[in-house]
């Protein structure tokens, strides 16, 4: 008799927690929006955007890897990042694709190498990461319930970015919109040079956003002022980005706002 009890008690949390999950919030109470990301350790580049972020007044989110190898010189110019309320985030120690580590390595050792000692780094400095990003955007339904016990959200990128950089219609691209589901992970699309992104279609993209009361998400990676390799995204091309935004009306989110 006991076990029964038991059984319906945990039946009872287990809706009830998955109900709570999946509420999705009022329309009346939501707002178009965008978020813009940065992988890696560019972080002398991403200072240099702080000028262009302020204009549009726009916040963006720094997902670091190889915290390890940041000088205290960068630690500062973090700093600042933060103080115009950006968010510093994690982008792993390693850099791994978690998929391939996997296929020879635990869980408990890809936690232990790349995921535990950037955590342990960052809040170290004051750097308290909520978010993750995946390196490669490679992830699993299983990577993610293990992150999701040391990160509020996770992105990853959308999925026909793996198999090409000439991508259109993004606004029909599901997984880049968050629709204030309480999801807890999201994808973003890459808009460095190489992908090719239109500046036509980043406009569907918001109107998408403006009319469904979505948020659109982005990611990149070295900003600079003249493109001369791949994941890189030029100043112009990020200013017309945010101008168009603003022209829009949208709201700019930081990636961890999506998961409150």
């Amino acid at each position: 008799m006991k076990l029964i009890k038991y059984f319906l008690l945990f039946v009872i949390v287990l809706l009830i927690t998955t109900c709570k999950d999946n509420i999705v919030q009022p329309v009346s109470e939501r707002v178009g929006g965008y978020a813009i990301t940065f992988d890696d350790t560019y972080i002398k580049e991403w200072n240099a955007i702080r000028g262009l972020l302020k204009k549009y007044d726009a916040k963006a989110t720094f997902f670091i890897s190889a915290y390890h190898t940041i000088n205290d010189a960068d630690k500062l110019l973090l700093d600042s990042l933060k103080l115009d309320g950006h968010e510093i985030a994690c982008h792993s120690v390693n850099h791994f694709n978690v998929i391939k580590f996997l296929e020879t390595h635990t869980i408990t050792e890809y936690l232990n190498v790349d995921i535990i000692p950037a955590i342990n780094l960052m809040t170290g400095d004051g750097n308290i990461p909520k978010s993750f990003s995946y390196p490669y955007g490679m992830n699993s339904a299983f990577t993610d319930s293990v992150l999701l016990g040391y990160f509020d959200i996770l992105r990853d990128v959308a999925e026909v970015q793996r198999h090409t950089e000439n991508v259109t219609h993004i606004d029909t691209i599901e997984s880049i919109f968050y629709k204030y589901d309480n999801s807890k992970v999201v994808a973003g699309l890459g808009i460095d040079a190489n992908f090719n992104i239109p500046i036509n279609e980043i406009e569907n993209g918001f109107k998408r956003a403006v009319q469904n009361k979505e948020v659109i998400v982005f990611y990149a990676h070295l900003p600079v002022e003249t493109v001369t390799r791949n994941y890189q995204t030029s100043y112009a091309y990020l200013e017309e980005v945010l101008s168009l935004a603003q022209k829009l009306k949208l709201r700019s989110f930081t990636f961890n706002e999506l998961a409150k």
